[in-house]
């Protein structure tokens, strides 16, 4: 079974009725969205495999969240293939997540920014409060 065979089993099982539910969903089309496109720039027939999600790989996929919004317009043959409404109002609004709001503000950019930078705005900011 692929990872997303178990994942949506696992929600049907356990989560169907849960309110969380629905979070599981959106992280299970973000997750998938993630594979087609390492699929699309690598030119590999990449498969997400829960074992081999690693730091390296958790990196990718927060450069990939944090990047969305331009990925969208570059590979959009991948938003097809998610089967996912071509004009998806979360992706029009990706640039107000509290993340990209928070990486504006502190004057870093989306592109490029390392976690201790995060981090170290991250406090800067929270020491204000």
């Amino acid at each position: 079974m692929s990872f997303f065979e178990v994942f949506n089993e696992f929600l049907d099982k356990h989560l169907d009725w849960a309110p969380l539910s629905g979070h599981y969903k959106v992280l299970a089309r973000l997750l998938r969205r993630f594979e087609l496109y390492r699929q699309k720039t690598t030119r590999t027939k990449f498969t997400l495999i829960l074992n081999d999600f690693d730091s390296t790989e958790i990196e990718r996929f927060k450069d990939f969240v944090i990047n969305e919004p331009k990925i969208y317009y570059k590979y959009p043959s991948i938003y097809k293939a998610a089967k996912l409404p071509e004009n998806t109002a979360a992706l029009r609004n990706a640039a107000r997540t509290p993340l990209s709001v928070f990486l504006k503000g502190s004057g870093l950019s989306s592109t490029g920014v390392s976690n201790e930078a995060i981090s170290t705005a991250l406090r800067s900011q929270l020491s204000q409060v």
